[in-house]
């Protein structure tokens, strides 16, 4: 979970500003969840990704570049 949350900062805080970001992460049925495990952990992995960005100073586009 902790590298899916860094990569997610990078690419949110790398891409334009003007995207639409829809989904960070899903739900699955119960027991249709192959892996990872930690996936069914929805509010813990946006929170992460969320603290990232914060920790970071960083925001949604801001690293962007045209």
């Amino acid at each position: 979970m902790e590298t899916y949350i860094k990569r997610a900062e990078y690419v949110l805080a790398h891409i334009s500003p003007d995207v639409t970001v829809h989904r960070l992460t899903g739900d699955c049925p119960k027991g249709s969840l192959v892996a990872p495990e930690w996936n069914t952990k929805k509010n813990e992995i946006i929170a992460g990704i969320c603290r990232e960005l914060e920790s970071r100073g960083l925001r949604q586009g801001m690293l962007w570049k045209k």
